[in-house]
């Protein structure tokens, strides 16, 4: 249990200090977007081409090359399903606070998909989705409350609470650093 513990801890965390660090001003943000999108079709007549470029964008950091590539190893039109390259490539976008690969993420690790069944850690996934924007991660974490063991749940708002109050520290300290800097 406690291993459990520490393991959504530090995911949850890792969200967390991810999502604080994108409002730092202080810190290194994309700023130019490409000139095109990363898409990757069934009717893209280069798919190589268009594979290779979503694969640098993904690895410069941009979230929906991740999120993009996710759907491409996920719904395996193209080539083969692989749920460990989706989950690897949701994982990223999450990291980010794309809310649509972490509903995604989050179905994956409550269906076992690429991963063993994990509720309380889709839980907390679903619900970093559905304060990032998605209303269908919303819907999800509360089906998936029906389906948790009391143990689980427990353990996941823990992490949620936890995660809730280093945010609010964080928002805290960096109203209180804007301040006091002259």
């Amino acid at each position: 249990m406690i291993f459990f513990k520490r393991t959504f801890l530090s995911i949850a965390l890792a969200l967390f200090s991810l999502s604080a660090q994108a409002e730092n001003d202080d810190s290194p943000m994309l700023i130019d977007t490409p000139a095109r999108i990363c898409t990757l079709s069934q009717d893209s007549s280069n798919l190589a081409s268009d594979f290779n470029y979503c694969i640098q964008l993904a690895e410069l950091g941009y979230d929906y090359a991740q999120y993009e590539l996710g759907n491409y190893w996920y719904d395996g039109v193209l080539t083969e399903q692989n749920y460990s390259e989706a989950i690897r490539w949701y994982s990223q976008a999450s990291m980010q606070g794309h809310p649509e690969a972490q509903l995604r993420l989050g179905l994956m690790y409550a269906k076992g998909q690429g991963a063993a069944v994990n509720k309380a850690q889709a839980f907390i996934i679903l619900k970093m989705a559905a304060i990032n924007g998605s209303d269908e991660a919303y819907n999800e974490a509360d089906r998936l409350i029906l389906d948790m063991e009391t143990q689980e749940l427990e353990l996941a708002n823990q992490v949620l609470s936890q995660i809730f109050r280093k945010y609010l520290q964080h928002i805290q300290d960096h109203n209180l650093e804007q301040l006091l800097t002259p």
